[in-house]
């Protein structure tokens, strides 16, 4: 049974602006149409949007507590199984001058070592200053969709697909996953690449000046987690060593094979700008 969101969500007020938040015994559901969301949301509970439904949201914090979940139309709400509906990312303000960020900001609550925690269906991009996960991993299970603005990593890892490699559309290179530069920073991840996938992109970038995608093709019918990132400057040792920029293309990619690494075949493609060659 779906109760009315009204008995459900409370409006929390700070010194800045209001908030939309979930208890962690509250529910809520979207079953259709469009909604849109103005301030920061903290969901502890459980947040369904079903697969009709589009949320617009226009906060700059989008928190998910590690025990609180996402649902969709599966199981009358409660389910993770279907195909969910959108959650778009959007310009909080859009009468603030242009040369103040509006940077949004996501506390996925996800942990990609045990797999668990609150996972997106859907998620649009459309925010020119774009979104930075903050606190922890954020996963997607079937769709991230940019319309502007770029993804920014930091220290977390970013999870496309659920038991497959899910859908990255949109991208350019004007707006992707920016990985950043430090050797240790996160990476952008997508679930069970196999042979019928084909080639699988990776969108990322070292700075939202360094779009350098890779792609990936897994020859073998087992399928396997691959993660990528891509950073500024080349060293003779992979993170230490002589600095080589003069020599090369200025990227160093870092890519990865989780459940069975070193083993089977893979074909990859890396792309970078021609402006970053080096003299040689």
């Amino acid at each position: 049974m779906v109760v009315s969101a009204l008995l459900l969500i409370f409006c929390i007020s700070g010194s800045a602006q209001s908030g939309f938040y979930v208890p962690r015994s509250g529910k809520i559901f979207f079953s259709g149409d469009s909604a849109t969301i103005f301030g920061d949301v903290y969901n502890s509970g459980q947040f369904g949007i079903g697969k009709p439904a589009t949320v617009n949201f226009k906060g700059m914090y989008w928190v998910n507590e590690w025990y609180a979940s996402l649902t969709d139309e599966t199981n009358f709400g409660s389910g993770i199984n279907g195909q969910g509906g959108l959650v778009r990312f959007l310009v909080p303000n859009d009468q603030l001058p242009a040369n103040i960020s509006q940077r949004q900001y996501i506390v996925g609550g996800y942990n990609p070592v045990t797999r668990f925690g609150p996972m997106f269906a859907n998620l649009q991009l459309n925010n020119r200053w774009g979104v930075s996960l903050d606190q922890g991993s954020t996963k997607i299970r079937h769709q991230l969709d940019f319309k502007a603005g770029h993804v920014f990593t930091n220290d977390n890892t970013l999870i496309i697909g659920d038991r497959y490699p899910g859908q990255m559309t949109g991208y350019n290179e004007n707006r992707f996953v920016v990985t950043g530069n430090r050797t240790s920073t996160g990476v952008l991840l997508r679930e069970q690449i196999s042979r019928k996938d084909g080639s699988v992109p990776f969108p990322v970038g070292s700075t939202v000046d360094g779009y350098a995608p890779a792609t990936i093709y897994l020859k073998s019918d087992m399928p396997d987690d691959f993660y990528a990132r891509v950073s500024d400057t080349v060293f003779s040792d992979a993170i230490s060593g002589t600095n080589l920029n003069i020599n090369s293309v200025n990227k160093t990619w870092q890519l990865g094979k989780i459940i069975r690494p070193g083993q089977d075949e893979v074909e990859v493609s890396l792309q970078h700008q021609l402006g970053e060659e080096g003299a040689d």
